[in-house]
């Protein structure tokens, strides 16, 4: 077995966590599980699964946090993304309301700050867009930046 690509080890509210992008699971770990998993993130190959107790294998297991190889695991990526690009009753908008961002992440592409709001025009623009999509019975909606409150008026 190896260990998902899309596993992340969370530490949060002084609970142990490790959460799947691709199956979107969540599993609450103990702390020595936590340090196991850390520990292996960036490694590739064989996980040594007697690391762990039986129970939290299978955990891992059944939310595809264990996996048997890499390859299948991006086939399931790329049938995700293939499905959401052909799907016409889901609607996935991200929305920038302001590119003032005060992170400055250095992986970022706003590499120079661009004060201002989003406009009416462009909030009233959005709304149209949308209610004009008569077959969406479902929309995602993400909030793009990293402060993306700032926008709001």
């Amino acid at each position: 077995m190896i260990l998902s690509h899309y596993n992340f080890p969370l530490e949060y509210d002084g609970g142990y966590y490790i959460y799947n992008a691709l199956s979107n699971s969540l599993v609450d770990i103990d702390q020595d599980t936590y340090s196991v998993l850390s520990s292996e993130k960036n490694q590739s190959g064989e996980f040594d699964t007697a690391k762990l107790d039986g129970e939290t294998v299978e955990a891992l297991r059944k939310n595809s946090m264990l996996t048997t190889s890499y390859e299948d695991e991006f086939l399931i990526y790329k049938s995700i993304i293939s499905r959401v690009r052909v799907e016409r009753d889901t609607m996935h908008i991200t929305i920038a309301p302001t590119m003032d961002c005060h992170f400055n992440c250095h992986y970022c592409f706003e590499k120079f700050k661009r004060p201002g709001n989003i406009s009416e025009e462009m909030m009233d623009r959005i709304i149209k867009f949308i209610s004009g999509k008569k077959e969406v019975k479902a929309l995602r909606l993400t909030w793009f930046g990293g402060r993306a409150i700032n926008g709001h008026t």
